[in-house]
């Protein structure tokens, strides 16, 4: 199903920060299939979003070095970030269930992002597993609880309508009565992992009205990441 690009959004361009090409990443950070043909201008879930090019260096690697990105004035109520973490084994305890990639670690800190505003103030966010961001790959239950797949979820007949139409009941059992699976449903069974959407909100949007308490705070003026640990953005 193709979600038309919604005009409540606009694109940040990345292409003065994008420091690493896709296929100089480490396994844990391999860019999944479900991006591997996706670079440019994208929609995804119905925002538009400005990848890198397909040569070159495409994706932003957080490092040791913090990253500032200019918003060049735009006002935001939520800053919608595409980014991965790298793979780790969850290691349940030394010497035993310590080698499987499930995703099934919580909390870790994994990196810092911040909203600077044009007053100099600046509102910090700390980025953790299973909350505003997930590994690309991860088994069942593994979901992140503050970001979504970039994919979308599919939308299916119902076992009564394949039969009105003469086809084959849905094989998979709960599909054909729920009509749908999920985009992380999805990831698991089709698609080798799955990047995020984490919708970062501003604390101070402009739209507050002018006796409340932000009536007078700055606007967004540049995002920031600073490295915890190896991970990338890439949109």
């Amino acid at each position: 199903m193709e979600i038309p690009t919604s005009h409540f959004f606009q694109p940040v361009d990345l292409s003065d920060h994008f420091n690493t090409a896709r296929t100089e990443l480490p396994d844990a950070l391999k860019t999944p299939r479900i991006l591997n043909k996706h670079y440019d201008a994208n929609t995804f879930r119905g925002m538009p979003f400005l990848l890198g090019p397909e040569d070159g260096p495409n994706v932003v690697a957080l490092n040791n070095d913090a990253i500032e990105i200019s918003l060049d004035g735009v006002t935001a109520t939520y800053v919608v970030i595409l980014h991965v973490a790298e793979d780790r084994i969850t290691n349940y305890a030394d010497g035993l269930a310590d080698f499987q990639v499930d995703g099934n670690e919580i909390g870790h800190h994994v990196a810092d992002y911040a909203l600077r505003f044009t007053d100099g103030t600046e509102v910090l966010q700390p980025i953790h597993r299973r909350f505003a961001v997930q590994q690309a790959r991860h088994q069942w239950g593994a979901s992140p609880f503050a970001a979504v797949p970039v994919q979308w979820d599919d939308v299916i007949p119902g076992n009564a309508d394949q039969i009105a139409l003469d086809r084959d009941d849905i094989p998979a059992f709960g599909r054909g009565e729920c009509r749908t699976r999920s985009a992380r449903d999805l990831n698991l069974e089709e698609c080798d992992g799955q990047a995020w959407l984490y919708a970062m909100p501003n604390p101070h949007p402009e739209g507050a009205p002018p006796s409340g308490p932000r009536a007078e705070q700055s606007t967004p003026d540049t995002t920031r990441g600073r490295k915890v640990q190896r991970y990338r953005g890439v949109g």
